[in-house]
């Protein structure tokens, strides 16, 4: 009788799985057993089918962003009917009254309203889309009739022609820059290594570049990685709101989507904002002097923060952390479970395990309707700047993503030695629906923070990518279309056609790719091969093909504040100026201060000073951009100058880096800027696992911008002037017990902020009224209604919430910690 073997015991993991799933199972037979409860007999499938037979028009299906524009057009044709004198809009649309007249007239009062106005020409492609937006909800509106094809006919004959005309709407295609592998390496480096930009969190600088990474390496627009969904995406376009918004706040959301962007494909408006200059952040201007924020994100985006602190502060996560309930997949955006890391055997045999990560991309443009996706499998670069396992890795760690235990730092994934071809690295169940890349939120004590659950939304992506741009000096907007137009460029020729299609997720034989994303300028020396000489010869073809020749980083970021208020006063700002004016006093007089006066006043004083401020903003971008490019222009014409006169000029060998506020980006810099590849094996290794364990270490700080502002552009000429070598030992910081009493000008928030350095924890504002308006601000602001409150002093914070009140709170921090709030 042959020998009982001993079982092997099962692994708790493994009877947890069979568990749960049994108890899954049952649940799932019990609701099963519910359902059939509701069957449907046979009178009632007869009533369906009569049912049915009335039903004259079914709705499609409509993706989130179509819905969007849907209910931008419909607001717009709501306030054209209620300017015009049209009545109510559900009558005027209604085919017996919407006739091709009135179609044209609101074509018309579009480009007088929303285009006319603009300092620059609009495109002709803007007008086609409100008009294809149209006619989706005049087809909604009356049950699936669609406008006649004769009239349809004229509207575009007029658009064509009289609009054309009289508005001087622009029917040129736009440019269409590429960003090949130099570019993509000079902006990595300049955000790592030179970019003073200030992130809510430091995860932020870590994310942005792995979606570029992302973005280059898979050529996915967007919206696959974020969340690309506009504000109103997910809800009937044609439902009735609760509440009639005014005139300036109806103008801010319009305004926010009003602009139908130039896209590459015709109908790509839902991602690309190449012709939107409204972004969810400002950029820092450094002019108020009492600014008193921490990021260089703009306070007029969480203006009305009391009104609604819940969509400002972090929520915690809803996604289920309990075995027995599966978490639900709520945003349209990369997600845990469409990465999967591996730890492939060493296929050298010598050397070490590699890694491998495979990408499941799902939410390409049109996967409602017919989804299409696509796997990409990423590699290992030996340059940590290039590799896009590096900085998910480092995203892993930093969530604390990974499900075996000890794997918290990047040295366990370089030292394995595999028994098995391949090993997966899975990530905890409740993390496998969660966003990879997530947006920044407010923290109930003013601070920022990683949100658990929402997605980076699109706008942020594009606002930070543009800002690289601005930063190289570059003649041509970055986009995240330029990355996909590289991809695309790059493949062409070297990969099969159908493979191509499925890279770029396009119907085969569109000939979408030559019409959208072909590079307007020739990759080919066409002048050589007419001449019979090798076409290969030099490389001006490649360099001017690519978008890095137009960059000049000596081009300033934007017009300085001495130069701008010698120019003459906008006409519309010094209006506006008055009216703002005008409006204080008023009700300065009527109140006596401001915040005493009713909601309704203070909403309408708001709007007032919001549109003030987006009129500067308006002036200051548009001097800007002819500063800039007189900028380039005297440039060139410089170095000209200078090569008559006979001057030489003696270039700098290696770019030196700066100093930055934070110790682990200075560090982080040296290894990222470093290009060596002709370094050992183990050299490699040790490079790539410091790199990660550097980047999750500067994921967890968090870098807030000086007190005063206004010396930003004096600390430039500063930080050039104390600019340190790749050889020079990096700075430790000196930290120091915080005391007990601060200084009068120290936040008592702040140095309390662990995430801080040192140095920001500590810092003192220039005067007392500042500190005291940074803490109104950006702390109490944001603080929720509570009955108790809690000291952030390091030696307070173990005690709790042991204030009763908000005038307990103030009166302890004056009281102990010598710091005076206002009452």
């Amino acid at each position: 009788m042959a020998p009982v073997l001993a079982r092997r015991p099962l692994h708790q993991d493994i009877v947890h799985a069979l568990q749960d799933a049994a108890k899954k199972r049952h649940r799932d037979s019990q609701i099963r057993k519910e359902e059939e409860k509701w069957k449907v007999d046979s009178i009632g499938y007869q009533a369906m089918r009569e049912r049915l037979n009335e039903t004259s028009f079914i709705a499609p299906l409509d993706a989130d962003n179509t819905k969007a524009n849907i209910y931008y057009i419909k607001k717009k044709f709501m306030r054209f009917c209620r300017e015009d004198a049209y009545g109510s809009w559900e009558t005027a649309i209604k085919a017996r009254s919407c006739d091709k007249g009135l179609i044209m007239s609101f074509l018309h009062w579009i480009c007088e309203t929303y285009l006319k106005p603009k300092r620059k020409r609009s495109k002709k492609k803007t007008v086609n889309q409100y008009w294809r937006d149209f006619k989706m909800l005049y087809r909604r509106a009356n049950k699936g009739h669609v406008v006649n094809a004769n009239d349809c006919e004229e509207i575009v004959k007029y658009i064509n022609g009289i609009l054309k005309v009289k508005f001087h709407l622009d029917d040129l295609p736009k440019t269409k820059p590429v960003m090949g592998v130099d570019d993509l390496l000079l902006g990595l480096t300049h955000h790592w290594s030179r970019d003073r930009s200030i992130f809510p969190t430091e995860d932020d600088r870590l994310d942005l570049p792995t979606i570029m990474l992302f973005q280059a390496y898979t050529a996915c627009r967007p919206a696959e990685l974020v969340d690309g969904t506009r504000s109103r995406g997910r809800e009937d376009p044609l439902a009735e709101e609760g509440e009639e918004v005014g005139l300036s706040e109806r103008r801010k959301v319009i305004q926010k989507e009003e602009i139908i962007e130039d896209d590459d494909e015709g109908d790509d408006s839902n991602y690309n904002s190449d012709d939107d200059d409204d972004t969810v952040f400002d950029s820092d201007d450094g002019y108020d002097s009492d600014a008193t924020d921490d990021t260089d994100i703009s306070e007029h985006e969480t203006s009305d923060a009391k009104d609604r602190p819940n969509e400002l502060c972090a929520q915690p996560p809803q996604t289920p952390r309990d075995r027995e309930t599966e978490p639900t997949r709520i945003h349209k955006a990369l997600c845990y479970e469409d990465l999967t890391l591996w730890i492939v055997k060493d296929p050298k045999k010598g050397g070490r395990d590699v890694l491998a990560m495979e990408v499941y991309l799902r939410y390409h443009k049109g996967a409602d309707n017919k989804p299409k996706p696509t796997v990409f499998l990423f590699r290992e670069h030996p340059l940590p700047i290039l590799c896009p396992i590096s900085h998910i890795l480092a995203r892993a760690l930093r969530d604390d993503a990974i499900q075996v235990d000890g794997y918290d730092s990047a040295e366990p994934f370089f030292a394995t030695k595999l028994g098995k071809d391949a090993v997966k690295v899975h990530w905890k169940p409740y993390i496998l629906k969660t966003p990879v890349f997530r947006k920044s939120v407010r923290t109930t004590s003013g601070g920022w923070e990683k949100s658990p659950v929402d997605p980076m939304k699109y706008a942020t992506y594009a606002f930070y990518l543009d800002r690289i741009g601005k930063s190289l000096g570059s003649e041509e907007k970055w986009t995240s279309y330029c990355m996909r137009r590289g991809n695309a460029n790059a493949i062409i020729g070297l990969a099969p056609d159908a493979v191509v299609d499925q890279v770029m997720r396009h119907d085969p034989m569109t000939g979408c790719l030559a019409n959208a994303y072909l590079n307007h300028r020739v990759g080919f020396n066409v002048q050589d091969a007419y001449l019979e000489r090798d076409p290969s010869a030099d490389g001006l073809t490649r360099a001017f093909t690519h978008m890095s020749i137009r960059c000049n980083p000596e081009v300033p970021k934007e017009i300085p504040k001495s130069e701008l208020d010698e120019l003459p006063a906008d006409p519309d700002i010094v209006e506006l100026s008055r009216r703002v004016k005008r409006m204080s006093i008023s009700i300065r007089q009527e109140f006596k201060f401001i915040r005493l006066s009713p909601k309704r006043v203070r909403r309408k004083y708001s709007e007032l000073r919001r549109e003030l401020r987006n009129a500067e903003k308006n002036f200051r971008d548009d001097m800007t951009k002819i500063y800039q490019e007189a900028w380039r222009r005297r440039l060139h014409d410089e170095e000209l100058e200078r090569q008559l006169s006979g001057m030489v000029v003696v270039e700098r060998e290696a770019e030196p880096t700066l100093e930055h506020h934070l110790q682990e980006r200075n560090r982080l810099q040296k290894i990222l800027c470093d290009f060596k590849q002709d370094l050992s094996s183990k050299g490699i290794t040790n490079r790539k696992v410091c790199a990660i364990n550097l980047m999750v270490a500067l994921a967890s700080q968090r870098e807030i911008r000086p007190p005063n502002p206004t010396l930003a552009d004096g600390m430039e000429e500063m930080l050039d002037r104390s600019e340190v070598s790749n050889s020079d030992p990096p700075i430790v910081e000196k930290r120091e017990e915080i005391p007990l009493v601060l200084e009068r000008t120290q936040c008592i928030y702040c140095v309390g902020d662990e995430r801080l350095s040192h140095r920001d924890r500590t810092r003192k504002f220039s005067r007392v009224s500042h500190m005291m308006d940074h803490v109104e601000k950006v702390h109490l602001r944001r603080q929720p209604a509570r009955a108790t409150w809690v000291c952030h002093h390091p030696k307070c914070k173990p005690l709790g919430d042991f204030l009763t009140s908000l005038d307990h709170f103030k009166s302890h921090i004056q009281k102990v910690h010598g710091v005076k709030l206002r009452k």
